[in-house]
């Protein structure tokens, strides 16, 4: 059985710290398997999108991710 990482990014309007953890992981992790999750905290809809497409960019094509934006 493969082993699985899922790499939770926990974020509030920021932007530009979001890209770069996530610039940063797609640049230096080598592991096979992994997913990402953000967990926002009701940012607005730009912020969202940012990271969003920030993430499809930066990772490998086929790579697993989810978000939810919900002011807990």
């Amino acid at each position: 059985m493969s082993e699985h990482l899922t790499i939770c990014l926990l974020t509030y309007q920021r932007t530009e710290y979001a890209y770069r953890t996530v610039r940063a992981m797609g640049e230096h992790l080598r592991y096979p398997n992994y997913s990402w999750y953000m967990a926002d905290d009701g940012s607005d809809y730009d912020h969202i999108e940012a990271v969003s497409k920030c993430v499809e960019e930066a990772v490998p094509a086929g790579t697993v991710w989810s978000w939810h934006s919900e002011r807990l």
